[in-house]
């Protein structure tokens, strides 16, 4: 039997959890490891973990340190090929100096790309944005994209056939759920940061009009603040102040047992691509309200798994959570549409099956008389 080839994975791993580091761990996992050695050169900086990219002294200290240590790692292990986890916020100047430093050592590049299309930074909408953008996309022999749906956007970029599709998924065993009853009580969780990004302020008005309106719904908020003002301004919502919402701030597998517990999952954010949350309750058979933004509508099937509705709508919001608590029976279809389309589509085993498709195009080595920052193509790549 030979020697399975050796992938780098460069990017960030918890904790705290943040949704690139817990895909991270997600490919670890994934069965991708029974046809490859994975390795992980850690981007995480403490302190920052889980956290929007920023620059501050410490950031750019911490960039400087994984630059320096990246060759050193590439030159020891040698790796096949460097996974390179790329997100659409000032973190990408990095991974972009991260990638060139791979092309410069002969170490073929898979752009694994977290972002979505209508991202304000990468691609953007301003010509050095795109510009630049594009010229990470010309260093990778393969740039993954997380939904079919963002294939003709990005398809302005990257050449179409060198896009692929891998969404980003989760272990859905670990989230099974015992069967709901019909009951008239709704209990709805909300993974997220808590803030108005994640869309909590929606929510939170949403259950109050529910309540109002005499529907039994109730919301548990997981997830810390996005910030300390945030945080205090949820704190302070007339929903969470009489108990009809609690905030319990960021729990780990504790999520689970919430996932378990509740009726429905609604997530109102106002800008996001592909969150894991989603896929998680999605995995614990419950019927979804989300925002119609990135790439959700194709996870739910444009609405055949869950309700989606307009970003920032309460009302919208309020009426689909009034409706599904008078609907026992559409909830418990909605669930299982959701359930049944995360193990076909977001499950570990389907996306190791792609991943490992990909990975296998890109590692084939380029002639040595080609420039190491020339761009590569399957045409001019041959098997070492």
């Amino acid at each position: 039997m030979s020697e399975r080839p050796r992938a780098l994975i460069i990017g960030p791993l918890p904790p705290p959890p943040g949704g690139v580091g817990r895909q991270v761990e997600a490919i670890l996992a994934s069965p991708l490891a029974e046809s490859w050695q994975l390795d992980v050169f850690n981007t995480s900086k403490p302190q920052q973990e889980g956290k929007p990219s920023t620059v501050t002294a410490w950031d750019v200290a911490w960039t400087l340190w994984h630059l320096v240590a990246l060759p050193a790692r590439l030159v020891a292990r040698r790796p096949a090929v460097a996974l390179v986890q790329a997100t659409a916020d000032t973190g990408f100047f990095r991974d972009l100096a991260l990638a060139l430093e791979c092309r410069a050592l002969g170490v073929p590049v898979v752009l694994h790309w977290h972002g979505a299309p209508d991202s304000t930074q990468f691609p953007g909408q301003a010509s050095w944005r795109r510009a630049l953008f594009g010229f990470g996309a010309r260093l990778a022999r393969r740039v993954i994209v997380l939904a079919d749906a963002y294939r003709e956007a990005f398809a302005a970029h990257v050449p179409a056939d060198q896009l692929d599709v891998v969404p980003n998924f989760v272990d859905g065993a670990r989230f099974a759920a015992p069967a709901r009853g019909r009951q008239s009580a709704v209990r709805v969780v909300f993974v997220g940061r808590v803030g108005p990004q994640k869309g909590s302020d929606v929510l939170l008005e949403a259950v109050e009009r529910a309540r109002a309106r005499g529907a039994d719904v109730t919301a548990v908020l997981v997830g810390d603040g996005e910030s300390a003002a945030a945080w205090e301004e949820a704190r302070r919502h007339p929903a969470v102040a009489s108990g009809a919402a609690r905030l319990t701030g960021a729990l780990g597998d504790e999520r689970i047992a919430e996932y378990a517990r509740a009726d429905v999952f609604c997530l109102p954010t106002r800008a996001d691509s592909l969150p894991l949350a989603l896929l998680e309750a999605m995995a614990a058979g419950l019927p979804a309200v989300c925002s119609s933004v990135g790439a959700i509508p194709w996870v739910l099937e444009d609405g055949v798994a869950g309700i989606l509705t307009p970003t920032g709508d309460v009302e919208a919001v309020t009426e689909a959570l009034v409706a599904l608590a008078g609907d026992p029976d559409r909830r418990l279809a909605l669930g299982a549409r959701a359930r049944a389309r995360q193990r076909e589509r977001f499950d570990a085993a389907p996306a190791a099956r792609q991943l490992a498709d990909t990975l296998e195009r890109a590692r084939w080595t380029r002639p040595a008389a080609q420039s190491s920052l020339a761009p590569m193509s399957a045409s001019d790549t041959s098997r070492p």
